[in-house]
């Protein structure tokens, strides 16, 4: 864990809200009709182009599909929504209510497919859709499911503005951009939490879970299984209603590598309840007597209670903790999280706060197995000079998402800025190389992932970044229906991915993808060397964290007389990886452990000296 920071000052007073500017609508220079697109029944037309104009129209005698040539988020009458009742599902139930939980899905895509999905994920959190959250811990589509007709809201294309805002629209007029920032919230502090945060999940349920009709959309094309298990969860965690909690922050300890996380919730209600009610609920023995606000623990839990409105839940473990964070914020956190922290809103609809290291540490205890490729993607597309993030989306009068990059020592945020475009520019014809694969059943979801490509193309162009002293800043603005169809997209494209796998044009594009930095410098990055466990673990542990394809010789290790079950105790902080595995080699009762590079596979092997020396290879130097 990256050490602590210094105390952080409490938020400032929330200055007035000025008014937002409702998004301008560019004029635009239509053609007498709209161009009919023709799909097959085989195979979605494909396209790049922002606008949506396929640069493929594949004809057939399929029924002809009208696609709005101005805007590539419109959904057209015939698709899934206008005639869901003759539309059989082929991977997803579409709901806009909250109940019921499909079963996991009953074929998995291959990793590198899954990888590129994560990526378009991770460019749909630029832009600005729900759709990494809906694949991050939500269940898997039940491919079986059929789609009722009363079981979709219907997204009305009509209401779509046409207008995209692009990088160079934006990026010349700042002050524009500027208008378009939809809140002016305090920043998420850190009272009533344990020491130790390192992911912050900042979320205002009542506005997603509301009856306006935007929310009750997204829901809907988050679909059923999504929405289930994010209204349970909530209900889960911080006692309430979805529709009942105004604000919820989620501070997580993500500890060692094979610990499980802990969570301390923050709710904030929109209605406040009977002070009797919270006293009666959250009773438990007094932490301290006369302490303002009060500290109870009841095993497993340790709650406070602030007023009739807000209230908070912790592991009763750190009800000590809880004592110093009472009146001003827990100072006691990640240093990137506290810092990136000061910049956050709280006003936005989600916001999440995370140390990519500690992150990636965790995907296995964090996610669903499921979930878990898909994750491992998001997190290898945004990259190793990557050391923390604070993304926030709000969806209204426009879609405006931002995402804040604090880039490792050594990189500049003008490096990074660099590198993070060319992955933005690249992506959208990486993921139309798959896609094309695909072969969807039903024509309104062929329509769907056709269009999924051009929906990326447009995300970027309308996503400009702009360098500061200690980060990177990715901001996008889009028109507010946009949400929906990226959800929607990202998770049909998915899904069809994981019932079809073994896509020859995916796996190319994903070989095409693969690092080429050598081995040897991927062992030199920093990673936290802080855990205790078996050597095989460790050496797993250490390769996770670098990209290395790092194992244990058991041969080897039988010829020394060592196993790999010999106990690893390593404390030294965040240092390179080679510091941590000098720290293995130096220990007396194995000194003949050795490691071993193979540039030209692409691997690393803890073996022993002699082994080593009776193969006549080369002992890779830690030092």
């Amino acid at each position: 864990m990256t050490p602590p920071a210094e105390r952080v000052d409490p938020a400032p007073a929330r200055p007035a809200k000025k008014p937002v500017a409702a998004p301008p609508v560019e004029p635009v220079a239509k053609a007498a009709a709209p161009k009919v697109v023709r799909a097959t029944e085989v195979e979605p037309p494909f396209g790049l182009n922002a606008i949506w104009v396929p640069d493929e129209v594949p004809v057939s005698a399929a029924p002809s599909v009208a696609a709005d040539p101005d805007n590539p988020f419109a959904v057209s009458d015939d698709g899934p929504f206008g005639s869901a009742a003759n539309v059989s599902a082929p991977g997803l139930k579409m709901s806009a209510a909250s109940s019921g939980s499909p079963a996991e899905g009953r074929v998995r895509s291959n990793r590198r497919r899954n990888g590129l999905i994560g990526a378009a994920a991770a460019v749909v959190v630029v832009g600005g859709g729900l759709a990494a959250v809906a694949l991050s811990r939500g269940p898997a589509a039940d491919p079986a499911a059929p789609m009722g007709a009363g079981g979709v809201t219907a997204v009305d294309p009509a209401v779509v503005a046409p207008a995209v805002y692009s990088r160079e629209m934006l990026k010349g007029n700042l002050a524009l951009l500027e208008e378009f920032r939809p809140t002016h919230g305090q920043p998420i502090g850190m009272l009533y939490v344990p020491n130790g945060v390192n992911l912050v999940v900042h979320l205002r349920p009542a506005e997603l879970w509301s009856s306006d009709r935007g929310a009750a959309e997204l829901r809907a094309s988050l679909t059923e299984g999504v929405t289930s298990w994010l209204d349970a969860k909530i209900k889960e965690l911080c006692r309430r209603e979805p529709s009942r909690v105004s604000e919820a922050t989620f501070a997580l300890v993500l500890g060692a590598f094979g610990t499980q996380p802990t969570s301390s919730q923050v709710v904030r209600l929109a209605e406040p309840d009977k002070m009797s009610v919270l006293l009666d609920e959250f009773r438990g023995q007094p932490l301290k007597e006369n302490l303002k606000p009060a500290v109870t623990v009841s095993a497993p839990h340790a709650y406070v209670i602030v007023d009739s409105s807000t209230f908070s839940i912790s592991p009763s473990e750190t009800a000590d903790e809880l004592e110093e964070s009472l009146t001003v914020p827990n100072s006691y956190v990640s240093r990137n999280v506290a810092e990136l922290l000061k910049q956050t809103d709280r006003d936005r609809l989600i916001t999440v706060v995370a140390e990519m290291q500690d992150l990636r540490r965790h995907v296995d205890t964090l996610f669903p197995e499921s979930a878990r490729p898909t994750m491992h993607a998001v997190i290898d597309w945004l990259g190793d000079d990557v050391d923390a993030i604070a993304w926030s989306l709000h969806m209204r009068p426009a879609l405006y998402s931002e995402l804040v990059l604090r880039p490792r020592s050594g990189v500049s945020p003008r490096v990074l800025e660099a590198a993070f475009q060319k992955k933005l520019d690249e992506l959208p014809e990486t993921i139309m190389a798959i896609v094309k694969g695909t072969r969807p059943a039903a024509k309104g979801f062929r329509e769907i992932i056709g269009r999924y490509p051009a929906m990326l193309e447009a995300v970027c162009q309308s996503t400009i970044l702009r360098p500061g002293t200690k980060d990177v800043h990715a901001v996008t603005v889009l028109p507010a229906k946009a949400a929906t169809n990226l959800a929607l997209g990202t998770l049909l494209t998915w899904d069809e991915l994981r019932r079809s796998p073994g896509s020859a044009p995916g796996a190319a594009v994903a070989s095409a993808g693969q690092s080429t930095e050598k081995v040897a410098d991927r062992l030199k990055k920093e990673i936290l060397a802080e855990f205790s466990m078996p050597l095989e673990q460790a050496v797993k542990y250490i390769g996770e964290e670098t990209g290395v394809d790092f194992t244990v010789d058991g041969e080897a290790l039988r010829m020394t007389g060592y196993t790999r079950n010999m106990p690893q105790k390593v404390s030294l902080g965040k240092v390179p990886a080679t510091r941590a595995l000098k720290e293995i080699l130096s220990v007396p009762n194995q000194k003949d452990l050795a490691v071993f590079v193979d540039e030209a596979a692409g691997k690393a092997v803890m073996s022993t000296r002699p082994y080593l020396m009776q193969q006549g290879k080369a002992e890779f130097k830690v030092d």
